[in-house]
């Protein structure tokens, strides 16, 4: 409605208004252009309306786009032109909370498509446990390629000096967000058997093992990807 109220005010007072009062008669057509004059009655007052002020529209569209963001936890630079996009740390705090609200629909949404994975595999004769399909979601957060490279760096450091204080691979796997059943796999391929183990998974990763295994009649069947 206020948008609507801006357009209509723009439409009819969007531009100053002059006038003129006079008790003289005035002959002929008055016209305001540039460079002319007009001759009026002794005596006479011009004036000029004001044209309208929009900032009591947009103050309250700013409103409702900063309730918008605050209640959906969207950054408000999606909403807003800025003269530079934030960058580093200043824009993993901004998208925090948005980056949380996607991880937890993803968590929402990753059992139902296993078991649609799981299905459109029956449909091949592959039958395999719904646990076994991995559906792959984007990483929600922005990728920040040096702030993304500096924070693997440092988990990877981290889990080695935990295992250096005792604590176990798989422990120190865990901390860095491995599932039991990727490390397992891990384990298998020969990586816990390196020295620094590798970095974390990306955030939007979900927590299956692998893509669906074979079935007995050898064909390989893999889920649905996001």
């Amino acid at each position: 409605m206020q948008l609507i109220n801006m357009v209509v005010a723009g439409e009819f007072a969007a531009l100053s208004q002059k006038y003129i009062i006079t008790d003289g008669e005035i002959k002929g057509r008055l016209e305001n252009m540039p460079n002319s004059f007009l001759t009026l009655p002794a005596g006479s007052s011009t004036g000029e309306f004001a044209a309208a002020n929009f900032s009591n529209f947009l103050s309250v569209i700013d409103h409702f786009v900063n309730a918008v963001a605050v209640i959906t936890r969207t950054p408000k630079h999606y909403f807003y032109l800025q003269g530079g996009d934030p960058s580093g740390e200043a824009l993993q705090t901004m998208e925090g909370p948005h980056v949380k609200k996607c991880q937890e629909r993803i968590d929402q949404f990753v059992p139902e498509w296993r078991q649609v994975g799981r299905f459109l595999l029956l449909l091949r004769d592959v039958d395999v446990d719904a646990q076994q399909v991995r559906p792959d979601y984007r990483d929600p957060a922005t990728v920040q390629p040096i702030t993304r490279a500096g924070l693997r760096q440092t988990q990877a450091q981290t889990a080695v000096v935990l295992q250096q204080a005792g604590v176990s691979v798989e422990q120190s796997l865990r901390e860095l967000g491995y599932t039991d059943e990727q490390i397992g796999q891990m384990r298998g391929e020969g990586h816990t058997q390196q020295g620094a183990p590798p970095a974390a998974p990306g955030r939007g990763s979900s927590s299956a093992p692998v893509d669906a295994q074979a079935g007995a009649d050898g064909r390989e069947g893999r889920a649905p990807t996001q």
